[in-house]
């Protein structure tokens, strides 16, 4: 039932987004580009990706789901972003989220582990304004950020500790918008809890403020 779930909302949400970035060719090119190239990786593990990981990660680390640039354009614009904001996806995979943050009008930079990711993504990404590179969550800077993508719903405790101590260098008030896991540091305070569709189903969603 969940993977017949998760299906569904592929396909229903790869419509939604292409009906609302169609107005949009340079968006739109950078969210077919991506989903065109790659198949859906509902889950791969590190044994299938090995090679092109730029990182020493565990293999829960790996494990891909995806969001939709609508679900994403929709948590990021309720809490705050918009033309002037910075967001920052750490694991940005295929760039859908970075893709949303694009079309609020925001500045977006995005880092992920997986060369293919970045190397089939990248340049229609960077065509939209989107700045995406290989990078590991756990030693990527903060600067300048206002919001920060974290869909760390597989990743081990121990990535996620090292993800959490990056965020220590966000300003006052950034935001976190957390897939499934909330950080664990008193330094965030939560200031939401949502559901949302993901690429493997309907998941938790915690929105987190910097002290």
């Amino acid at each position: 039932m969940t993977v017949v779930v998760a299906l569904l909302l592929r396909v229903v949400f790869r419509v939604v987004d292409a009906v609302v970035l169609a107005p949009r060719p340079v968006l739109w090119r950078a969210w077919w580009t991506g989903w065109r190239a790659l198949p859906s990786p509902y889950a791969t593990g590190a044994r299938a990706t090995a090679a092109d990981v730029a990182a020493d990660v565990d293999d829960d680390d790996l494990v891909y789901g995806e969001a939709f640039v609508t679900v994403a354009a929709a948590l990021l614009r309720a809490h705050g972003a918009h033309a002037g904001s910075v967001v920052v996806d750490l694991g940005c995979g295929r760039g859908a989220a970075l893709v949303g943050a694009r079309a609020l009008g925001a500045a977006a930079r995005g880092v992920d582990v997986c060369r293919s990711h970045v190397d089939t993504t990248g340049p229609a990404l960077r065509a939209a304004g989107v700045d995406v590179a290989v990078g590991d969550a756990r030693t990527t800077g903060l600067e300048g950020a206002t919001h920060v993508w974290l869909a760390w719903a597989t990743w081990s405790v121990a990535t996620r500790a090292a993800v959490t101590a990056r965020l220590h260098a966000l300003p006052s008030g950034a935001v976190v918008v957390a897939v499934v896991h909330a950080v664990d540091d008193d330094a965030f305070a939560i200031v939401a809890r949502r559901r949302a569709p993901f690429s493997w189903g309907v998941a938790d969603v915690v929105v987190q403020r910097r002290r």
